[in-house]
């Protein structure tokens, strides 16, 4: 006959186990479970009651929540996509019925293009402006005008001179004339 190892049994115990911890050989050892996003979802996300399933865990000052999917980081309303209705095409975005940039109910959410989304904003009354509106916010934040512009560059005198002149420094009228400064963002500078 050969030697067999003794066959550990379980004993007996007076209390029930919690379901995290397992008895292995003897010793008490933890179940270590793999959080599902579905787990996540269940204890980060709340029902609202315009029936949106808000997400109250890590989000982004926007608003936008933020959960890590494996290695990856991803905005919550994409990656419950990603799990529910599978991958998302490249240049698509998921949207918001809802307006609600906390809310990961998947029946609030939809594909479309950038052009989708922000017409879907304008058709709600939430664009506040359109591109031109926001060209001209950007050119009132400058401190020359569109014309200031033109006469800096025709100009032949001393960058320290228009300095002085136009109340800016003498790197930004080198800037302007060596054509780096754009009039805005949407348009090509002038040169």
């Amino acid at each position: 006959m050969g030697w067999y190892p003794r066959k550990r049994t379980r004993p007996s115990l007076d209390f029930d186990l919690p379901t995290n911890l397992l008895y292995v050989c003897g010793a008490l050892h933890r179940v270590v479970r793999m959080k599902t996003l579905q787990n996540r979802i269940e204890r980060y996300a709340v029902r609202t009651a315009g029936g949106c399933l808000e997400w109250r865990g890590y989000g982004l000052p926007s608003g936008y929540g933020r959960v890590s999917v494996g290695n990856k980081l991803m905005l919550v309303h994409r990656a419950v996509w990603v799990d529910k209705r599978g991958e998302i095409p490249a240049g698509i975005q998921v949207c918001h019925r809802c307006d609600n940039p906390k809310c990961c109910e998947i029946d609030h959410l939809f594909l479309g293009t950038a052009k989708d989304n922000a017409q879907d904003a304008k058709r709600k009354g939430r664009l506040k402006l359109d591109v031109l509106a926001q060209a001209s916010r950007f050119r009132r934040k400058t401190k020359l005008s569109d014309e200031a512009v033109r006469e800096i560059r025709q100009s032949n005198e001393l960058h320290r001179i228009l300095a002085d002149r136009f109340g800016v420094s003498r790197a930004h009228i080198s800037l302007v004339k060596s054509g780096k400064r754009k009039i805005s963002p949407l348009r090509p500078s002038l040169k």
